[in-house]
C-alpha cells in the first residue's frame, strides 16, 4: 500500500511524496528514524543524511558560511575533533 503526502516545495511547486519505506537496515540492524522518515519523490528515495551517516559511524558537519556539507570518515573525524569541515 502506498501512502502519499502532498506538499509545496521551493517556488510553490506542488509535489507528491510517498512515505511507504518500512525500514532502514544498517549492518543487519533496524535503524529506522522516527523523527525524519525517508520518502520517495519522482522515483528517487530521499533518506535523512545525518541519521544514516551517524549510524554508519561517520561524522557530519555543516558550514553555514560556505554552505558546505561534509561527511567525514571515523579516522579523519578523530583527527579533526573540534574543527568545522571546510573552515
Amino acid at each position: 500500500m502506498l501512502s502519499a503526502t502532498v506538499a509545496y516545495a521551493a517556488g510553490r511547486t506542488l509535489i507528491e511524496a510517498f512515505y511507504n519505506i518500512n525500514d532502514i537496515v544498517i549492518n543487519s540492524t533496524s535503524k529506522m528514524s522516527t523523527d525524519n522518515k525517508p520518502f520517495i519523490y519522482n522515483g528517487t528515495t530521499y533518506a535523512p543524511l545525518r541519521f544514516d551517516s551517524e549510524n554508519l559511524e561517520y561524522g557530519v558537519d555543516w558550514n553555514s558560511s560556505t554552505f558546505i556539507l561534509g561527511i567525514i570518515r571515523p579516522a579523519l573525524m578523530r583527527k579533526r575533533q573540534g574543527r568545522i569541515w571546510g573552515g
